[in-house]
């Protein structure tokens, strides 16, 4: 039994008039006749029951269009996978990264490039918080961001841990030293943004700030760290941002405040990859495979400065 000779027998069966079928199959109507005859011979079975005013479908014809349907649906779905992966090799990934990852996004595109020089990479600026949903609806294909990814239908895998930063004024007595405990912040102003912009990032200055025993100012903000307004407020005295990364990402704002690590095996903040579950894009995953091995050599690199 071929596929086209299934096709006719289920346009017929549909249409329940060879006339009909014939037009929509776009062939004439005495070879689709005798495409059927051969089907019913083929098969050994009667599957139409026919006269000059009337047309139905033997048992037999029932169960070849039920399952008929399902096969001919099947094999579309086999000749689309087929075509897909026959041009993934320039198929477009797009990925989200969160605030302060430029750094790391960059040196996942060096190597991807340097082993798929024709790739295609679309990438996308997010906050954290806005990763998961953006990868259910099909927005971007990859995250890098930090925690949590916790929506079950998404998968993630821990890349590297980067270490958090105190954003002071330039002109502030920390910003001369080389790392800063918690307990020498006690005595600041301690901005938080909101919660919703990287639950994460929140929830790691929280449980530090407790962890350390300090109860230092808290002021909630509207605006965040890696942007002129948060800048803003830094530079002119209002409080300290505790950050991730070593990244100051506004223009001008290296000249106005300094990122100093928070020292403490504890003072540091994971950085994943996410994407969906069952990913099969080749394209993807060859990015994916690209970002570990990127970032694994960040996280030595981290590792290194940790030790020294």
């Amino acid at each position: 039994m071929e596929l086209r000779h299934l096709r006719y027998f289920i346009t017929v069966a549909e249409e329940m008039s060879f006339t009909r079928a014939s037009r929509k199959l776009h062939i004439a109507q005495p070879p689709l006749s005798r495409q059927i005859r051969k089907l019913e011979e083929d098969l050994g079975v009667m599957l139409l029951e026919r006269n000059s005013r009337s047309m139905r479908l033997t048992n037999a014809g029932r169960i070849l269009l039920e399952e008929g349907r399902g096969m001919l649906s099947q094999a579309a779905g086999i000749v689309e996978r087929c075509r897909r992966a026959g041009t993934q090799a320039s198929e477009c990934v797009r990925v989200g990264f969160a605030t302060g990852l430029g750094d790391s996004l960059q040196a996942a595109l060096v190597q991807h490039l340097g082993s798929h020089p024709q790739a295609e990479v679309h990438y996308k600026n997010l906050l954290s918080s806005e990763h998961q949903a953006a990868l259910r609806e099909h927005q971007i294909d990859i995250g890098l961001l930090r925690p949590p990814v916790d929506d079950p239908s998404l998968e993630g895998e821990l890349l590297y841990r980067e270490r958090l930063v105190a954003l002071v004024p330039k002109d502030h007595p920390i910003a001369r030293l080389r790392s800063v405990t918690l307990q020498q912040l006690s005595e600041e102003t301690i901005l938080l943004h909101k919660r919703s912009v990287s639950t994460g990032i929140y929830d790691k200055v929280v449980a530090l700030i407790r962890e350390a025993g300090i109860r230092p100012k808290l002021v909630q903000t509207r605006t965040g760290p890696y942007e002129e307004a948060g800048t803003l407020l830094v530079a002119s005295g209002k409080g300290i941002y505790i950050a991730g990364g070593y990244a100051v990402t506004h223009p001008g704002a290296s000249r106005e405040i300094r990122a100093i690590p928070i020292a403490g095996a504890n003072a540091m903040i994971g950085i994943w990859m996410a994407w969906r579950k069952g990913e099969e894009s080749s394209a993807t995953i060859a990015f994916m495979q690209s970002m570990r091995l990127a970032l694994k050599k960040t996280q030595e690199i981290l590792a290194g400065q940790a030790r020294a």
